[in-house]
């Protein structure tokens, strides 16, 4: 039986009193003066995942370190690393390049997040903050291997650029199609990333609506269910495919569960194709707003929505929903937090205020 348990975050970076799986601290290794061994030490070897890790007669089971891959070769697409987001020129003044205008009531990111730091991309297979970035990914170096199948033996670690682990950093959201959208949100990043540019979490009222398209549909393209038409319900589940066993202890809220597994959104289905797909990849799910559309309302990750309760809505590549625009999650708080959820975020209608020339013979 899986206890699939994600993780919460209480906003305090580097909070001395957490109770954490890990030290925070880089793992480093010394050499020991054959005087100083008193007794026969653990073997803690360092190996490539999968591989057979040696142990000294009567020494504790070795340690097994996984295999480590840079961010670069995790996201190796150079558009992911960019900061500007997908723009169109033809469309009205009233909402910025990278939105949608919904029935000229508000704006609407034409795609989920990429969450940048100023022109940094933050890694989207960790919680964008350095205080949870460096404890999942310490974690995670030597959990990975705790209850895994073969693949989750031989898959790597992706690792954060090394800022990224160092200091604390601001968060902004960029719309951008082709892109490999953030997981592992709360509603307090995603409040943060959207209103660093000038934006805000949508209500619910707004997400749903926008998510019905013009014509008011239960889904993006239609009022009944097809299989495949946006990127939901998919017959592979990463955490399955990475492990065998998901427990976690009692009052254990760090992190500490395969929720937030790293690799859980790099997985691949039987054929090869990423569970979690580039922003507008599929055409078909697209809520379309006269000639415009927005994307991946259902499916591709779930969105966070401006609820103090916590809620967040659309299904994402793994969950069995058949409810499209109408699904929504509520049974975490919003400081929760899982590889599932994304961010897409809001705006009032941008008014242009004309200036009257003035009157060179006036008062």
């Amino acid at each position: 039986m899986l206890l699939l348990l994600g993780a919460c975050d209480d906003g305090v970076a580097g909070n001395a009193g957490r109770s954490t799986a890990t030290s925070g601290q880089p793992v480093q290794t010394a050499s020991i003066a054959p005087s100083a061994i008193k007794k026969p030490p653990i073997k803690q070897v360092i190996v490539d995942a999968g591989s057979d890790a040696s142990t000294d007669a009567g020494a504790k089971p070795a340690k097994i370190w996984a295999r480590v891959i840079s961010q670069k070769k995790a996201l190796p697409s150079a558009w992911d690393h960019d900061p500007s987001p997908s723009k169109r020129k033809d469309l009205s003044a009233k909402c910025p390049p990278e939105m949608v205008n919904v029935a000229d009531k508000f704006c609407i990111d034409r795609y989920e997040a990429s969450i940048f730091s100023g022109k940094q991309r933050i890694s989207p297979f960790y919680h964008p903050s350095q205080y949870h970035s460096r404890i999942l990914f310490n974690l995670w170096q030597t959990k990975f291997a705790k209850h895994p199948t073969a693949k989750g033996l031989t898959m790597p670690i992706p690792k954060p650029d090394l800022w990224q682990l160092s200091a604390p950093f601001k968060v902004k959201a960029v719309s951008k199609g082709g892109a490999t959208p953030n997981g592992h949100t709360n509603l307090r990043i995603a409040k943060e990333a959207c209103e660093a540019d000038d934006k805000r979490v949508c209500s619910p009222v707004e997400w749903k609506k926008a998510c019905k398209g013009e014509k008011g549909t239960k889904f993006p393209y239609g009022e009944k269910y097809i299989y495949g038409a946006c990127n939901v319900f998919r017959g592979t589940h990463p955490i399955r495919v990475l492990h065998k066993e998901v427990t976690r202890k009692k009052g254990d809220k760090k992190g500490s569960s395969a929720l937030n597994d790293p690799r859980l959104n790099m997985v691949k289905d039987g054929q090869g194709h990423p569970l979690l797909e580039k922003t507008g990849t599929r055409k078909s799910s697209a809520s379309k707003w006269g000639d415009d559309a927005a994307y991946d309302m259902v499916g591709n990750l779930d969105e966070w929505l401006d609820d103090p309760g916590g809620r967040f809505v659309g299904g994402f590549y793994a969950r069995d929903s058949r409810e499209g625009c109408e699904k929504g999650i509520s049974s975490h708080p919003a400081s929760y937090f899982d590889y599932s959820i994304g961010i897409r975020c809001c705006r009032d209608l941008m008014i242009r205020i004309i200036k009257e020339p003035e009157d060179p013979y006036g008062d």
